[in-house]
């Protein structure tokens, strides 16, 4: 019986190129993989030489940066009529505190101080004996617990919160995106300046992050936001 050897010869030649693609593939990604190794090695070395004003200076631009990343997108959804202004009037004011909470010297804090800080924000809202103490301590300024209290308050509008609000049928997957976008550059520019996200400046630091401010992932446009919170 006549062999049909031309398609046994195409079959051949096929998973030669297949195999070429899969080493080839192999390859690039170690290739990239060292190369990001070797970026990653250079940021963390660069990063080490930052001062403390430095870095605090890189966290405000990297703010900055993000914060109008974040009110463009946010003017889009209310123009729309996916967010009410009331709603981003409400995340602003949280905001604004927790840029105030950001710049709070904690460089002098004992290890007392910032665990009495971390369990006065523990719960739901802020234990405000705690920080009475800690004022009286000197460690804080009336401002200061008045920014925490607010920044930490249970009832306070943030983003993750603000995005759960959006009418969905009034907005894009594309506006979503681009939230998601700008907080992954901001916490890029952190971490290529050796900047922990969290409460205090650059010297110091306890940490806001612990209740996330982020937007909602999955955004499916449907009539419903069925994404997961992220920090």
């Amino acid at each position: 019986m006549k062999r049909n050897t031309k398609g046994l010869t195409r079959k051949l030649a096929a998973l030669g190129l297949a195999s070429a693609l899969v080493l080839s593939m192999s390859a690039a990604a170690l290739a990239e993989a060292t190369t990001t190794d070797a970026t990653t090695a250079a940021t963390a070395t660069a990063a080490a030489t930052l001062t403390n004003e430095e870095k605090q200076q890189a966290r405000q631009a990297a703010r900055s940066t993000y914060d109008a990343a974040v009110d463009e997108v946010l003017t889009e959804m209310v123009t729309a009529g996916a967010l009410t202004q009331e709603a981003v009037d409400s995340y602003h004011a949280l905001r604004d505190a927790e840029r105030l909470v950001e710049q709070i010297d904690t460089s002098s804090w004992t290890l007392d101080q910032v665990t009495a800080f971390r369990q006065a924000i523990s719960g739901s809202g802020v234990n405000e004996t705690t920080l009475a103490g800690l004022i009286s301590q000197g460690a804080l300024t009336q401002a200061d617990a008045d920014a925490i209290k607010k920044a930490y308050d249970s009832d306070r509008v943030t983003l993750t919160a603000l995005i759960n609000k959006v009418d969905t049928s009034k907005a894009t997957q594309a506006m979503i995106t681009q939230l998601q976008d700008a907080r992954k550059a901001y916490a890029q520019a952190l971490a290529d300046a050796g900047i922990v996200s969290g409460i205090g400046n650059a010297r110091g630091g306890v940490g806001t992050g612990s209740r996330g401010n982020w937007p909602a992932t999955g955004f499916q446009g449907n009539g419903r936001n069925r994404g997961r919170g992220g920090k």
